[in-house]
């Protein structure tokens, strides 16, 4: 799990980008994943992580969103390209990996899926999405 410090940082981020309201969603979605975390046999640290950063694109302008929906390297369907709301999650996955150096495939699969539920979800994934 990322210490302390990183988790900070992470905060921070949320803080500075979210609305008051959405930043209280993230933590409390990242609590409620580690509770399921710990009752489905999931790494609670991967589960605080994704839990608190699944929204961390939901503010950004749908233009924005669109922009970076456009050039994603994960595996986004046509559907998918053409579903506003669906975007926040595919952008927070491409997100970390650029802001904050994430590359879990867990953690990046549980925020681009947590809008969604699709077959064959890993654990993590469907902890975020409960969560």
């Amino acid at each position: 799990m990322a210490d302390k410090k990183t988790i900070g940082i992470y905060k921070e981020y949320l803080k500075e980008h979210l609305s008051k309201k959405r930043y209280t969603h993230s933590v409390n979605v990242a609590n409620s994943a580690v509770e399921l975390a710990k009752r489905y046999g999931a790494d609670t640290d991967k589960a605080y992580v994704a839990g608190l950063l699944h929204d961390v694109a939901k503010e950004i302008p749908s233009l924005e969103l669109a922009a970076i929906v456009s050039k994603s390297t994960l595996d986004v369907c046509d559907i998918e390209k053409k579903a506003v709301p669906l975007f926040h999650g595919i952008a927070g996955a491409e997100l970390v990996q650029t802001l904050f150096d994430i590359h879990d495939p867990e953690i990046i699969s549980a925020i681009r899926y947590h809008t969604v539920a699709c077959g064959n979800m890993p654990k993590l994934s469907q902890i975020v999405y409960l969560a």
